[in-house]
């Protein structure tokens, strides 16, 4: 559970440090979600920033839309299997939340898990999209499960957190139009790096090279 504070810190720290770039990166990704077509590579052109941002490698505002133009329908064939995990998932809670025997009600507590597993799997996605050179659907989604599962508790804090943030920040307003994007997709890209690099994961750019 520590742990998971750990990444949130250093995450946050992150987006401190290159606040103001990094607003403007919000700014493009809040731009380009308005149209729901454009939502997906939006997304991933975040991610693209957010891996630059958790290796603490150079980057500009201007990487967006490089994220953006190379994640463009590799974003939107993991975007598709997403939606449809959500809408048969949110069938199977309607489904059986309205059932008369009691014993069939308590398997909404089942598929509650399975919606926080595929929640967890989605926060990682967009990191591996761009962090691992296999860009399979397959590889992809098998990855992400292997990560959603394999550390549940710091999952649970970690994710309990990010919404708790999200939730905050759409509440505000301002805070959402000028952060909500990078924040999240930052420290998804710092929790990807912490689990696939636990030696290395806080150090940044000119601290690996020194090394």
């Amino acid at each position: 559970m520590v742990d998971a504070f750990r990444v949130l810190w250093r995450s946050l720290r992150d987006v401190y440090d290159e606040m103001f770039m990094l607003m403007g990166v919000n700014s493009f990704t809040l731009l380009m979600c308005l149209p729901i077509v454009t939502v997906p590579p939006a997304l991933a052109g975040a991610a693209f920033v957010a891996y630059r941002v958790a290796h603490g490698l150079a980057f500009a505002p201007r990487d967006f839309w490089a994220g953006f133009r190379m994640y463009l329908w590799d974003s939107w064939k993991v975007a598709l299997p997403s939606l449809v995990g959500w809408f048969l998932l949110a069938i199977n809670l309607v489904f059986y939340s309205q059932q008369p025997d009691p014993y069939m009600r308590l398997l909404v507590i089942l598929w509650a898990f399975v919606g926080f597993v595929w929640l967890a799997v989605q926060f990682y996605l967009f990191p591996l999209l761009v962090y691992q050179r296999d860009k399979s659907l397959r590889a992809l989604f098998k990855n992400a499960a292997i990560l959603a599962v394999s550390r549940p508790l710091f999952n649970l804090v970690l994710l309990a957190i990010v919404v708790i943030l999200a939730a905050g920040m759409v509440l505000s307003g301002v805070l959402a139009a000028l952060f909500l994007f990078v924040v999240v997709s930052v420290i998804g890209a710092v929790a990807l790096r912490f689990h696939l690099e636990p030696q290395d994961w806080d150090k940044r750019g000119e601290e690996e090279t020194k090394e």
